[in-house]
């Protein structure tokens, strides 16, 4: 930590040496580390606001399988609250959806999106929704590295309901026409 700032007291033209240099060189150095620490978190500030809006459920992953940050409404479903400091858990330690495991195995090896639906159990009503999840690689074109998958889990149990309704009624007026 450096508190003094000896380049806002030097008066121009005077000489104080190489180690004068370089002490306004590690001021520079950290004002930039400050000013880096403070774009970060406000960046992360500003993700965890995004995610936390978004009424789908959101959970990110990496390579490994390992859960690195689920959002608000996912945290809902799964009856569990995200703490960044505890070690993160894997992927099947959190779901008990084979069929959800699979489609990240096939994301992290293809880095192709895939879209799912899957029943699940909620914490938050015990009841059975079903979910459509879209699981997608997270990687950077630039670099050409992989960092994880992403899955957006969302709620389509209504809809479902709605289509069986719709379905029921079609045939059942069928049934009846024919009769």
């Amino acid at each position: 930590t450096y508190k003094r700032a000896w380049d806002q007291e030097v008066e121009p033209g005077q000489d104080f040496g190489e180690w004068y240099e370089l002490e306004l060189t590690l001021n520079k150095i950290n004002r930039e580390i400050k000013k880096h620490k403070q774009d970060k978190k406000r960046r992360e500030i500003e993700i965890e606001t995004l995610a936390g809006a978004v009424s789908d459920g959101v959970i990110a992953i990496d390579p490994m399988k390992r859960v690195q940050y689920f959002n608000g409404q996912m945290a809902l479903i799964l009856g569990k609250v995200f703490d960044p400091l505890s070690p993160p858990s894997y992927l099947d330690e959190v779901f008990r959806a084979p069929k959800l495991t699979l489609a990240v195995d096939e994301v992290i090896q293809t880095s192709q999106s895939r879209r799912i639906q899957i029943p699940m159990r909620t914490q938050k009503t015990a009841e059975t929704h079903v979910f459509d999840v879209y699981v997608t690689p997270v990687k950077d074109d630039r670099k050409n590295r992989f960092h994880g998958v992403s899955a957006v889990f969302q709620d389509i149990t209504e809809a479902k309901k709605v289509e069986e309704v719709r379905s029921d009624f079609v045939a059942n007026a069928s049934h009846e026409l024919k009769t």
